[in-house]
């Protein structure tokens, strides 16, 4: 009782007892300082945890980022790669193309050469434009009809590569040679035509038969003209 009053004096309320045991005193201060820690203290992280995560999320997307970067300098290499072979490509289908079309050009040279240097070959080839009557037996017609061959063998190869663009006043010029007379014609119609292979090239000539003759190509391309191809007896 008198502890309380002395309390109670001094502006204390409910004062513990002056002469409490320290066991009693040192108990109730451990239940105290347990009272203000948090509840979820266990639970919340270091801060220097949470930096190296942070930390961690930076180097994962500085490498992502880095790996998207090196695929894309891929791609673009390789697409530079085969845009330079696609030009290397063309450049060698257009060499190709110039060296057929020189192939083609010297060939049509040595069938005209071999014809200047060849007097028979000569005569035999002039007689047949002239007229296809002045030929004399089966081997002078074959000499004819095979020296033909070989021109026409020479326009159906420029046709092929697409000599000059395909610019048809350039094939005019060679379809107006090879039907320039009734005799050419007469070959064209009877031996000739069979020779060329491509379908609007023959087209074209039939046209130009039919615009020099007057009729259509297959009139009469049956009738017995006593000229026939020598191959087919």
């Amino acid at each position: 009782v008198s502890g309380n009053l002395i309390g109670n004096q001094l502006g204390v309320g409910s004062a513990e007892p002056l002469f409490c045991s320290p066991r009693g005193r040192g108990k109730q201060n451990t239940q105290h300082r347990q009272s203000s820690i948090p509840s979820n203290y266990g639970n919340i992280p270091s801060i220097h945890l949470r930096r190296d995560v942070m930390d961690s999320e930076l180097v994962v997307a500085a490498a992502q980022i880095s790996t998207g970067i090196a695929t894309l300098l891929v791609a673009i290499f390789l697409a530079t790669q085969i845009v330079l072979q696609r030009r290397q490509l063309d450049r060698a289908h257009l060499d190709a193309e110039r060296e057929l079309a020189f192939s083609a050009a010297v060939r049509r040279d040595n069938i005209v050469f071999a014809r200047l240097t060849n007097s028979t070959l000569e005569t035999t080839v002039v007689d047949g434009m002239t007229d296809l009557s002045n030929l004399d037996g089966h081997a002078e017609i074959n000499r004819f009809q095979s020296y033909m061959r070989l021109i026409e063998s020479c326009l159906n190869y420029d046709w092929t590569l697409g000599r000059d663009n395909n610019e048809l006043s350039m094939f005019d010029n060679q379809i107006e040679v090879l039907l320039s007379n009734d005799s050419m014609r007469k070959h064209y119609q009877q031996v000739g035509r069979r020779n060329i292979h491509h379908p609007e090239l023959r087209k074209l000539m039939d046209e130009r038969y039919e615009l020099l003759a007057g009729k259509p190509v297959d009139v009469d391309m049956n009738s017995d003209t006593g000229y026939k191809d020598i191959r087919h007896g």
